[in-house]
């Protein structure tokens, strides 16, 4: 595989730096040296709501409850070139490992699994669920995971994958780079630069000088540390993914040969553990998570952990919810998609029609100076991206005779459909569509 495919991206977000063509990032990369004196810059961080519901027992329907708040940091360009360089090296050596202990197909998610995709990977979850009488099911996540990562087990680990009882010069320094950062605060970095997050800058993609930097934004303190700094990585970097499956490689390994030996299943996509063991198992085995989180000095998030049933089969799945896994549910009779997504959807989709007016008032002002006449609202783009129709001017083609359509939601439930072969989400999609119509006649 090349190198230009494999790692590198020119990415023309702006940050402390401007992108580097291919040439110079390699050669920036490839060198041990460059990168042992490599000298990180600031990750520029902020908050990323997402709005979440909660069935409500007393009450019909489902409540919105506070945002899920997950910090994300990003790196600027030649430190993200190091690490999506070092990803790459370390990846190779990770799946070789996996292949060597045969759970490479535990670990689901950061990995490019050849004829696979989320929806196939829950379909089997629910196929072993629906096929295997007198089951237990176990569902747990880590609490705070990628801010709870341990820096010296994470160490220890990468040292570990690499052969090496220390770490060379290099990859000390990458992995220094990546658990004893630092972050200046987005909207306080472009509050001093005195200008919006927005705004473009002549084509530009570096933020300032390295005056500047250093007086208006070293010099007034804007510049921070994570507290604390022994443990947590950030959620941004193209090393994190990777960095989150390594450092339970034990914790995985462990699991599947447990589950391997009581005749079970185990996966994991990310934070996400499921165990499927024969009835009788579920004690122990929710001991052995706990146990061997903590050994990771990590603990499960006892709120999501949920114990299922399933006492002989489909038509006898025993629960107070459904299964989830990935984006799907299955209560032991259909596969519908989980509702959080649906819920999702319609936000997205309700932000979008509040928009279009904003926008057509916009471009009615503007035409007021020449013809004078009202604008249209504007639905292509709307219709692009939540229907089933690539729409371009007065055509509207539909998305399996499009050359150019990349997929979307509806898509992604007519995968869904196919796959599982599920009416419940044939009908969701109907829904859905049906909606999006109705809002959009009521918009224009």
């Amino acid at each position: 595989m090349r190198l230009r495919h494999a790692w590198y991206r020119r990415k023309p977000y702006p940050h402390f730096d401007s992108p580097l063509p291919l040439h110079a990032a390699e050669a920036l990369v490839t060198d041990p040296a460059r990168v042992a004196k490599h000298a990180f810059f600031p990750f520029i961080g902020y908050t990323l709501a997402t709005p979440r519901v909660e069935t409500d027992p007393d009450r019909r329907g489902r409540v919105r409850s506070n945002p899920k708040l997950r910090p994300i940091a990003y790196p600027c360009h030649r430190d993200g070139y190091i690490f999506s360089y070092y990803k790459y090296l370390l990846s190779k050596e990770y799946e070789s490992v996996l292949r060597r202990l045969g759970i490479s197909e535990s670990v689901l998610a950061f990995r490019s699994l050849p004829g696979g995709n989320n929806v196939t990977y829950a379909l089997e979850i629910f196929d072993h669920i629906a096929n295997e009488p007198h089951l237990d099911i176990i569902t747990t996540d880590v609490s705070g995971y990628f801010d709870n990562i341990d820096h010296e087990l994470l160490k220890q680990s990468w040292g570990t994958l690499i052969g090496a009882e220390r770490l060379p010069p290099d990859h000390y320094n990458v992995y220094r780079g990546i658990t004893n950062y630092s972050y200046i605060r987005k909207h306080q970095l472009f509050n001093a630069l005195r200008r919006s997050p927005k705004t473009k800058r002549g084509g530009s993609s570096r933020l300032c000088t390295a005056r500047f930097f250093r007086h208006r934004i070293v010099g007034r303190g804007l510049i921070k540390k994570p507290s604390p700094n022994s443990k947590g990585i950030p959620q941004g970097s193209s090393i994190s993914p990777f960095l989150s499956n390594l450092f339970l490689l034990d914790v995985d390994l462990a699991l599947s040969r447990f589950a391997e030996v009581q005749g079970g299943l185990y996966r994991r996509y990310c934070d996400d553990i499921m165990l499927l063991l024969p009835a009788g198992h579920c004690a122990s085995a929710l001991g052995k998570i706990i146990a061997l989180l903590k050994s990771r000095k990590l603990e499960i998030n006892r709120k999501k952990t949920k114990v299922f049933s399933n006492t002989a089969g489909r038509h006898n799945f025993i629960g107070d919810t459904p299964v989830s896994y990935l984006g799907l549910s299955f209560d032991g009779h259909s596969v519908t998609i989980r509702p959080s997504s649906i819920h999702r959807y319609h936000r997205k989709l309700r932000r979008a029609l509040r928009r279009a007016p904003i926008l057509r008032e916009e471009e009615t002002a503007a035409r007021e100076r020449t013809d004078g006449k009202e604008a249209p609202l504007r639905v292509q783009a709307i219709m692009n991206r939540y229907s089933e129709l690539d729409v371009r001017g007065k055509k509207a083609i539909r998305f399996e005779n499009s050359k150019r359509f990349s997929g979307n939601f509806i898509r992604y439930l007519d995968r869904a459909a196919e796959a599982t072969g599920s009416k419940s989400i044939a009908a969701q999609r109907r829904r859905l569509l049906s909606m999006l119509r109705r809002r959009i006649r009521d918009a224009k």
